[in-house]
């Protein structure tokens, strides 16, 4: 667990200002400066909106008509009903033969910076910030014992980073979509690997890294029933000279400077599509990811290869025979039975020729990844 601190700067507001005046008259400039810095996911379709309905003469009589597709009717004058709804319910709407049409602009260009701050691991804490032999076997301390090394938990500077993210959002009633190019300049950054000679994970700093790529996720919906979600993502990184940046192999290694390299479990290429279709109170959901190669040490001596999963999904709401609130769900992961490497447990460097007691003389650990599983539910709501 890490502490993250986040402040939004008052830098986002002048940049979606300037932003603005750039712009033509039919785009509209925001600024998103969230407290977590997340780049915001494009809609679905089950996002509920505002919409405009125009209409000749508004009456109590017709804005019930309107309320009974599902929508609710948040405002109305002469001309114009305002509601809140999802994408079927709308649908329902059109095919009654309603001019309805998105509320506010289709266009949207945002600008954001924000400033983080994140603690060291707190892990180290709960079994002492030692190798294990610092304590009894009644748990007590024991700092002299034979064999007992403290970690560098004490010795680890918080990390800092400074957020830029420059984007577009496109809304209409079919096609909702985003594009995100984003730059993350670190400080002190942390990362978490095994150290041989002390026998447990701990926190360093390997100085300033440099992050920036390009987000990009669009949802169709190519009828009230069935959608399409497509997301990719670019991520470029690279660790910057500095004292910080070397790494102490030991035992007969030469030190590595780290200037250059990738970071760690930062894979380039993510990529991930589900297509969605309802029909008689079924949901049928497939899906599948790719996720690109990662280093598995900091050197970048050694890597995990790409893998693509596929999961399928299919629910059913029970509130068609009067459950209502309660769904049964049926899940397959991993479809195909791919194998792949999951969760690693990184380290500094590996080199086959040191000896294995060397902070470089042994492979990094992994986490097989799930095989083909099926798992089933029930959510019941009395």
């Amino acid at each position: 667990m890490r502490l993250r601190i986040r402040r939004s700067g008052a830098r986002s507001t002048v940049l979606a200002a300037l932003l603005a005046l750039a712009l033509a008259a039919p785009f509209s400039a925001v600024t998103d400066a969230s407290a977590g810095g997340a780049r915001k996911p494009a809609p679905s379709a089950d996002d509920i909106r505002q919409y405009e309905i125009h209409v000749h003469h508004s009456t109590p009589q017709l804005r019930t008509a309107i309320a009974a597709s599902g929508v609710s009717v948040d405002e109305a004058d002469e001309e114009t009903v305002v509601v809140s709804g999802r994408a079927e319910q709308i649908g329902r709407l059109r095919a009654q033969g309603y001019a309805v049409s998105p509320l506010g602009a289709e266009h949207q260009f945002y600008a954001d910076y924000s400033e983080s701050l994140s603690a060291p691991r707190t892990d180290n804490l709960y079994n002492g910030g030692n190798n294990g032999l610092c304590v009894s076997s009644t748990g007590a301390s024991t700092p002299t014992a034979p064999g007992c090394v403290y970690s560098s938990f004490s010795t680890v500077r918080p990390e800092t980073s400074a957020n830029y993210d420059l984007g577009y959002r496109y809304t209409s009633d079919m096609v909702t979509g985003s594009l995100t190019a984003y730059n993350t300049q670190f400080k002190n950054r942390i990362v978490t690997s095994f150290d041989q000679a002390l026998g447990i994970s701990v926190d360093r700093n390997i100085g300033g890294v440099n992050v920036w790529g390009v987000d990009g996720e669009i949802n169709v919906q190519l009828m009230p029933d069935l959608s399409i979600y497509t997301s990719a993502s670019y991520t470029h990184s690279r660790v910057n000279s500095g004292p910080l940046a070397i790494i102490l192999v030991g035992a007969g290694g030469a030190p590595i400077d780290l200037a250059g390299r990738t970071l760690v479990e930062t894979p380039d290429w993510m990529v991930s599509q589900r297509y969605e279709y309802k029909v008689g109170g079924f949901t049928f959901g497939f899906g599948g990811k790719f996720v690109g190669s990662r280093f598995a040490t900091d050197a970048n001596d050694y890597k995990t290869p790409s893998y693509v999963l596929a999961d399928a999904d299919i629910t059913y709401d029970l509130g068609n025979i009067g459950w209502t609130g309660s769904y049964l769900k049926v899940n397959g992961f991993n479809l195909f039975n791919e194998k792949y490497l999951g969760n690693i447990s990184t380290k500094p460097c590996f080199s086959p020729n040191l000896p294995s007691s060397s902070a470089c003389g042994s492979l990094p650990s992994f986490a097989v990844g799930a095989p083909q599983t099926f798992q089933v539910t029930l959510r019941s709501v009395l």
